[in-house]
């Protein structure tokens, strides 16, 4: 499955794979159950690049964002990353109540 997010009026597919969770703990030491953890919105930023790496590979592209720039596009796209995360669980490990509560946060 695939989704896709927006950043400056270019689409991303985005793909919440094995691959982006293993990179995502590599590089954290988190588990994705910590996203859970509201009060770390800096553990959004490597999840969001790895899903986009891999969103990219399954649609035979390469992505043109750095990892250095992950920042920027989270910043502009963030409640949009939040809602498709349980998309990708059927478990709903981020659920509505959170992305409520992280959008009130961020304001």
């Amino acid at each position: 499955m695939i989704e896709y997010i927006k950043y400056q009026e270019k689409k991303y597919p985005v793909r919440i794979s094995t691959y982006a969770m293993k990179m995502f703990q590599k590089e954290t030491e988190k588990n994705i159950d910590d996203l859970m953890d509201i009060n770390d919105i800096a553990l959004y930023e490597p999840l969001l690049y790895y899903s986009m790496v891999a969103g990219a590979k399954a649609e035979g592209t390469e992505l043109d964002i750095k990892k250095e720039d992950i920042e920027w596009v989270l910043d502009e796209c963030f409640i949009d990353f939040i809602k498709l995360i349980p998309k990708f669980f059927p478990e709903n490990v981020v659920g509505e109540g959170q992305v409520e509560a992280i959008s009130k946060k961020k304001k």
